[in-house]
Order: structure tokens, then sequence, then C-alpha cells
């Protein structure tokens, strides 16, 4: 990485002229800003032990909390790693103490305006679609909210419309579910449950959920909840050809 990055290092600064598409120069300014990765990955370039949250300092019996916590801090990081080429017991008592691998030099510690730790975007798979999302269906159906009865029930009577996927046989009795289907869950699940009655507020306390090595405030990121998370996939995906005709016709 150190390598690939190496080209654009010294135009962080001072700048490189660049023509737009519309032909407009202007002076840019590329930096190392957003890393996509799935969770090993994550780990690897923040130098986090695995099973530790590769973004802030919760710990590891308290991954799947829904509260915040103190995000890490990039300068912490490279001052620490600063003391690779000087005592090799103080450096490797500092990592310890840190939490961090004792990596010699990583890649993004001299890069400018670089922030490794919030560079780490959310794993879209794992951690909102297999993981929230999961958590979500697991939750309205349960005999608590909603119960699977209906919500299968619901998924039968739907017709057929564009980019939505059928659930003949029902949502909650799936298995070894995927990405692809979990995606074709959160463009019905909102038009299956629209219009059931709302039990007591004291049966929406949401149990907690635990995520694939990764704690809920960081892959929430800004979503305030669990519907939240599942408005903004409704959005993403093409939720505009679900037309609000199409649900009076399978709901009332």
């Amino acid at each position: 990485m150190e390598k690939v990055l190496a080209p654009i290092t010294p135009y962080s600064e001072r700048g490189i002229a660049m023509k737009t598409a519309d032909g407009i120069w202007c002076r840019c300014h590329p930096i190392f800003a957003i890393f996509v990765s799935d969770y090993p990955e994550q780990t690897l370039v923040t130098c986090t032990y695995n099973g530790r949250c590769p973004k802030c300092e919760v710990t590891h019996d308290q991954l799947g909390e829904y509260q915040q916590f103190p995000t890490c801090v990039h300068c912490d990081a490279t001052n620490v790693y600063r003391l690779a080429d000087d005592n090799v017991n103080l450096f490797l008592r500092k990592c310890r103490e840190a939490g961090i691998k004792p990596v010699y030099h990583p890649f993004w510690q001299l890069l400018p305006f670089a922030n490794i730790y919030q560079s780490i975007t959310p794993d879209i798979l794992h951690q909102l679609l297999q993981g929230i999302i999961r958590h979500l269906v697991a939750w309205l159906s349960s005999p608590t909210i909603f119960g699977p009865d209906d919500i299968n029930a619901r998924c039968r009577i739907l017709p057929q419309n564009h980019s939505i996927a059928l659930f003949p046989r029902g949502i909650t009795t799936l298995s070894r579910v995927t990405g692809q289907e979990h995606k074709n869950m959160c463009r019905v699940l909102l038009g299956l449950i629209i219009t059931l009655i709302r039990l007591s507020s004291s049966t929406w306390e949401h149990k907690k959920a635990s995520t694939s090595q990764s704690c809920i405030a960081c892959f929430i990121m800004c979503l305030p909840s669990y519907f939240s998370a599942l408005l903004t996939i409704i959005i993403l995906s093409k939720w505009s050809n679900f037309t609000l005709t199409s649900q009076r016709t399978h709901i009332g």
C-alpha cells in the first residue's frame, strides 16, 4: 500500500492541476480518505487485534452494546509507531498499552491528512445486510412483535411489481440467506408491516444485536434507529419502483 500511494503523496499538500469533465482546470489534493474492505482487512490496516472494533475503543465483551464508545485517535497511534526505530521493549510496551499490533511503520503513518480510523467504512454485506437486517427480520417476526404468521401471510399475497422479489413461502423460514436476498427483503419489508397493529410500547424495546466482530455504534454510523437503516436501504434499493398503489393492492 505504501508503494501504491507513493505517487499521490507529494501532491496531497501542494496539490496538482487536474481538468474536470467540463474542461475546467482545478487544483486537486489527492488524499487517502476511504478504505473499503471486509472485517479481516479492516483489522489488518488499522493494526487492530482480531475481535476488536477497528474504529473505536470498545472492549471485546461489550461488542453489540447499543451505546457510544470513544473513537480511536489517529495521532496517538502514529506517536506510538514513531517509537519503532528506538527501544524495542518500549515500543512493544506502548503498543500493548494502546491495544494495537506492533507493526513496523504502517503505510498510513506519514500520509498527509490521513485518518485511518475515520477512513474505515461499514461492511455492507456482513454488518448491515447479514447483521442488522437479519436481526431486524427476526425481531419483527418474533411473537412479542408481529409474529411469523402475519409476516409470512403478507409475503404470500404480495403482488408482482418492478424491482422486487417474491417470497411465496415467507421470509421467516429461510435459512442461509444471501446478501442479495436480504436486499430483496428490504424492498418489501416496510410494506409488509406498515398497517399491522402496533403492540404496546414495552414490546418494542429491541434486544442487543451482536454483529460480526464489530460494535453497533460504529457500523450503524449516523443511523439513529433500526428503522432509519431500513428506510435508507429501501431508498438505495430503488424504492421508487415500489409504488404506493402496489402497497394498497396487497395490504388494504
